[in-house]
């Protein structure tokens, strides 16, 4: 939905050169527009749809953008980028709640640093790469070549998860020092040096009741929680991509158990 890039960099002119070399690479396919904002430190820009979802809070002194829609646990509403922030720069983000939807975002103050997150289940990706002098982030790790600082050096453990796994293992990638945000944490860098990522969501284990039963309770269990959570977040507006396979064709006749009859997408 969204190829961004990002940079905290104290070099005024390396940090200026780096977004004038990247951001005109950021569109991938004709018809994005191209966003940049600076505030500190840093420098941020993105190519999206003009009718993508994208909030953003700028001011002097501090910037939080959300691209996508971030849902507050038990709320139909998206978060504002300006209620986003007020959860994110907190002292400790690890109490900091979990959102629904789907969506990255990131909270920067000069004082507190960078916040970053993504979907709880990080299916938006979040690279990131961090040095003494230098913080990257970005939707790919593409452009990070094009910065100075950063040396472009294989990750044999990356490509061992991939070929163990089918997917990357423990955030590693197939370049050194470049890391992808695992689901459920938090990028907090105060300075880019100290970026870590911080937990501050898991899956909940069962308890009581749920916890109980057998396989077909198990079972209906979960049809609950998925009929809620399709519930909470269709819309008489909702759009269907509907590839025809088991996924889709689930969510088509849960939409229609709910009596909700959207529009339905597809290709070929």
């Amino acid at each position: 939905m969204v190829n961004f890039i990002g940079v905290i960099d104290r070099d005024c002119d390396r940090r200026t050169q780096f977004l004038n070399t990247v951001q005109p690479q950021l569109p991938l396919i004709e018809g994005l527009t191209t966003h940049s904002h600076g505030c500190g430190d840093l420098a941020m820009a993105w190519a999206a749809s003009p009718n993508a979802p994208i909030h953003i809070e700028h001011n002097p002194g501090a910037i939080t953008v959300i691209w996508g829609d971030a849902y507050p646990t038990h709320g139909r509403h998206p978060l504002t980028a300006l209620q986003l922030s007020a959860h994110w720069q907190q002292p400790s983000p690890q109490t900091t709640p979990a959102f629904d939807g789907y969506y990255a975002a990131f909270s920067y103050t000069p004082e507190t640093g960078l916040v970053m997150g993504a979907d709880l289940l990080g299916l938006f990706p979040v690279y990131y790469f961090s040095c003494e002098q230098v913080l990257l982030v970005g939707s790919s790790p593409d452009l990070f070549q094009y910065h100075p600082c950063f040396q472009t050096q294989f990750n044999p453990a990356g490509l061992i998860g991939i070929l163990l796994t089918n997917g990357l293992f423990n955030g590693q990638t197939l370049w050194q020092q470049v890391r992808r945000l695992q689901p459920g944490h938090l990028l907090c860098a105060a300075t880019p040096d100290s970026a870590s990522e911080r937990l501050h969501y898991h899956l909940p284990e069962p308890q009581g009741d749920e916890a109980e039963g057998d396989f077909n309770d198990h079972l209906a269990t979960l049809e609950q929680h998925f009929d809620h959570a399709i519930a909470q977040q269709a819309t008489p507006n909702s759009l269907l991509m509907l590839s025809g396979g088991l996924d889709s064709r689930l969510i088509a006749g849960v939409l229609h158990r709910q009596q909700k009859v959207p529009q339905a997408l597809t290709l070929g």
